[in-house]
């Protein structure tokens, strides 16, 4: 059983996070060094297209759902620039 101490703030196990949880997690890193200058925005998606390609997650949730992780990642950001 998982004892809360170990449960993350969208209530995952943080020992075995889901690849879904760590593609977002890296898609909201990606989208904030984005909004300061720090990776361009080609960059930052088409490193996370590929992570999400060789990580077999297109495969498991499909594209429309990896595209709406990152619509949902850099939407905060986008009146920034």
């Amino acid at each position: 059983m998982t004892t809360p101490d170990r449960m993350s703030a969208r209530g995952q196990d943080s020992e075995n996070p889901s690849l879904i949880d760590v593609f977002r997690e890296r898609a909201e890193a990606r989208a904030y060094l984005f909004a300061h200058r720090l990776l361009g925005l080609h960059e930052a998606v088409d490193g996370l297209q590929q992570a999400a390609e060789d990580s077999g997650l297109i495969d498991q949730v499909g594209l429309s759902a990896v595209q709406a992780i990152l619509s949902e990642a850099f939407s905060p950001w986008r009146d920034m620039r």
